[in-house]
């Protein structure tokens, strides 16, 4: 479960586009489960924290919200085939 600890964390900001909202949703999952394998639940949220600011990154709404902004010319795809890489590349 530790493993996947920060990919929860990264779907729910990634669908909901909120880092708040994924720890809301999923920080009390992440917490019993930490306590029912015996691992801390201050690392283990501290991991869906993370996981979430991560899956921020690669958020649609985040990305159009922020290429609007800007006025940047560039299709959403192409910005998460850029940002995508480093996103996975932090869990490795």
């Amino acid at each position: 479960w530790v493993v996947l600890c920060a990919v929860l964390g990264a779907l729910g900001s990634f669908f909901s586009g909120s880092t708040t909202v994924s720890n809301l949703t999923f920080g009390s999952v992440q917490k019993r489960a930490a306590m029912l394998i015996g691992v801390s639940p201050t690392a283990m949220c501290a991991l869906q924290a993370c996981g979430a600011s991560f899956g921020n990154a690669i958020c649609l709404n985040n990305i159009i919200a922020t290429s609007t902004v800007v006025g940047l010319k560039v299709s959403e795809g192409e910005i998460m085939k850029r940002t995508a890489p480093i996103v996975f590349g932090a869990y490795v």
